[in-house]
């Protein structure tokens, strides 16, 4: 299982974004951890996760 990550324009109170690089350290937890995340960075807006599955 996969998350799809649409938080990397996440900003903190300096206005820093969460980035692709620590976009890319949370992006194999689980989708409620991710926005979790999203949330310590700071980012009180919208959070979007979006959990994708393949059935192969």
């Amino acid at each position: 299982m996969r998350a799809l990550i649409l938080i990397v324009a996440a900003e903190n109170a300096q206005r820093e974004f969460l980035g692709f690089d620590r976009t890319r350290e949370i992006s194999t937890k689980s989708a409620q951890e991710i926005a979790e995340a999203a949330k310590a960075w700071g980012q009180t807006d919208d959070i979007t996760v979006v959990t994708v599955r393949r059935n192969a």
